[in-house]
């Protein structure tokens, strides 16, 4: 599966449907003299907040979730990679869009495997089926279910250079004691 450029037209779904309407919202604030950058976010990954947390709320009981078949990739950044790449779009000062992902997405699962490995000792990896997703998510699972494949390569050629390029690596910092 080839990964997503900026200006690869929208997908299906909700996450698609929300980027198009917040930056056609965003559009009516353009002017010619300030500089308008757009940060497409991928799934920020922090210790106490966003996905991680919730990807491993079941580690207290020694369990991890594989979800549905866990083949899904995500696009993820470390949260530090986030805020550095704010800054440097508020320095670089041009008016363009830039995918805020990390360069390597990885499937559900092997982020899944990564924290057990980090977090040390025995858990059971328990698949979550889709239609369990589906019931307690709605639509919303389709967030959690869809390959995310998203290209950082036009950051990356505007000169920004990642602190987390990998997943383990990101999680090893996350996930210190």
């Amino acid at each position: 599966m080839d990964s997503v450029a900026e200006d690869a037209p929208p997908g299906q779904g909700f996450l698609s449907t929300s980027v198009v309407e917040w930056e056609q919202a965003l559009h009516g604030f353009q002017t010619d003299t300030i500089a308008h950058t757009m940060l497409r976010l991928g799934i920020v990954l922090d210790r106490r907040s966003g996905a991680l947390p919730k990807l491993l709320q079941t580690a207290p009981f020694r369990i991890l979730g594989i979800l549905g078949n866990g083949k899904q990739l995500y696009s993820w950044i470390h949260r530090e990679d986030a805020c550095r790449m704010i800054l440097f779009a508020l320095k670089d000062k041009r008016s363009d869009i830039y995918n805020s992902v990390a360069p390597h997405p990885e499937a559900q699962k092997v982020l899944t495997r990564n924290a057990r490995k980090l977090l040390r000792g025995p858990y059971l990896l328990m698949p979550v089926p889709v239609f369990g997703l589906r019931l307690i998510f709605g639509e919303m699972a389709d967030t959690i279910l869809t390959n995310q494949n998203i290209s950082a390569q036009k950051i990356m050629d505007a000169g920004f250079v990642f602190q987390f390029p990998d997943l383990e690596g990101a999680l090893a910092d996350l996930l210190k004691s």
